[in-house]
């Protein structure tokens, strides 16, 4: 039950970073292209609330590999594109007005939560392997 509310708990808190994040991109008019707003609104979006729903269910296990997936994609897609690759949606190009701000420091919360998230899945996966195993 624990890694239940775990999962929905970092889905929920992801969820309304990428929120804040996605309205700093509108507000500085940083576009995406078609193929990165469909893995955006996939992998980074819906992935992780479908995993948050099988947690729920008995395939939990599965649940949390989906979002250990997902979690994956993400984050090389955000460093990708926030940090190596030159551009508008590089974090250090100069971004000017009030979202300046909060555009960057979401693109960093958003690669901690998302590197955190697949650390801890990895353990709870490693874990429940442990158990299963001792029976």
């Amino acid at each position: 039950m624990k890694e239940n509310i775990t999962t929905s708990l970092i889905v929920l808190l992801n969820l309304l970073v990428l929120m804040v994040h996605g309205e700093a991109h509108l507000q500085l008019q940083i576009e995406a292209h078609a193929w990165q707003n469909m893995f955006i609104a996939i992998i980074i979006f819906l992935v992780p609330m479908l995993a948050t729903a099988l947690v729920w269910t008995r395939l939990k296990r599965v649940g949390i590999a989906l979002l250990a997936l997902s979690m994956t994609g993400s984050w090389v897609f955000g460093v990708t594109y926030h940090l190596l690759v030159h551009g508008s949606d590089n974090i250090l190009a100069p971004h000017h007005g009030q979202w300046a701000f909060p555009f960057a420091v979401t693109a960093i919360g958003l690669a901690l939560i998302e590197a955190g998230t697949v650390i801890w899945c990895v353990l709870v996966l490693r874990n429940s392997e442990r158990k299963a195993d001792e029976r």
